[in-house]
């Protein structure tokens, strides 16, 4: 709690968020389009914003774990300013992400596996899984010597950007005025910070297979929603599964997100040309790796199985 506390967001910005009209909108349907918000809403990022305060709050949750109005909407704004404007892994993605957890939870009923703390921290974790993400992969960070990526190695934690999310949500939520886990007793609050860490560093691509294989097996015997542990591996998968969804959603929508994380890899593919190391075709932009071939082994190989 002596952390460095970020700039103190206004009454002004939280207003703008709440004043956002979506109701002509069904936020809660499995197929909403955030690009509709993005590229037809007066102020994008503010109704961005308003579409997870307001499935949050549609919740009741914030209300039952005592974190107040101005406190949720706090959290989303200064999550909102450690994205960076890059094709992909931005502000709308962790949303969509957010979005895609709460169908999953209330239009699955995945919800009645999990305890209500349980729902709290994935949403709250879609907010915060991939903060201040810079549009390269963690391997990029390694190969090219950056600090964040000596930093991964002297530590020998090669989740490099992962670990670096969870400093950063640690960071906001260290602050009083925008710590949504402030109504939590000491033990759910400890709960709550540890299952969020497990969350966004279940995200990091290297650990797929492991996770799936985890998974599967798990599968195999009874689910106990008593069991920690169990509970723990089901709230990791939806959160992998909420980041990897956008695959799953129609056409027109999906094709728009493809397009957006492939020129992120060729961005990545130019910096990585620059510094003169390995470029993956993928990454490639020279290579014109087919999109739809790139998809569908997404598809088969790292969405499907989930």
């Amino acid at each position: 709690r002596n952390m460095k506390r970020p700039p103190a967001i206004t009454e002004t910005e939280r207003q703008a968020v709440r004043d956002v009209n979506l109701t002509h909108l069904d936020i809660t349907s499995i197929d909403f389009d955030l690009f509709y918000v993005r590229e037809n809403m007066e102020v994008p990022l503010d109704a961005a914003a308003a579409v997870a305060y307001r499935l949050i709050l549609g919740t009741g949750l914030p209300q039952k774990f005592r974190c107040r109005d101005d406190t949720l909407l706090n959290f989303i704004l200064q999550c909102r300013k450690k994205y960076r404007n890059v094709p992909y892994h931005n502000f709308y993605h962790v949303v969509d992400v957010c979005q895609t957890i709460y169908t999953f939870l209330y239009k699955g009923a995945v919800c009645e596996k999990l305890t209500e703390l349980d729902c709290f921290v994935l949403l709250v974790t879609a907010l915060v899984h991939d903060l201040d993400h810079m549009g390269l992969n963690n391997s990029f960070y390694l190969k090219t010597d950056s600090p964040l990526g000596i930093l991964s190695s002297a530590s020998g934690n090669a989740s490099v950007l992962e670990v670096h999310h969870c400093n950063l949500a640690v960071e906001i939520l260290s602050d009083p005025d925008s710590d949504v886990f402030e109504g939590l007793d000491t033990a759910d609050r400890t709960l709550a910070y540890r299952s969020m860490i497990d969350c966004v560093l279940a995200t990091d691509m290297a650990k797929h297979n492991d996770l799936l294989n985890l998974f599967l097996a798990a599968m195999e015997k009874p689910y106990q929603v008593g069991d920690v542990a169990s509970r723990q591996m089901m709230m990791d998968v939806i959160v992998k599964a909420g980041d990897v969804s956008n695959v799953t959603k129609p056409f027109d929508i999906s094709r728009l997100w493809a397009m957006a994380v492939t020129e992120e890899f060729y961005r990545q593919g130019d910096m990585e040309k620059e510094k003169g190391v390995e470029v993956l075709p993928m990454f490639d932009r020279s290579k014109n790796t087919e999109l739809a071939k790139g998809q569908i082994g997404f598809i088969d190989f790292v969405a499907g199985p989930f």
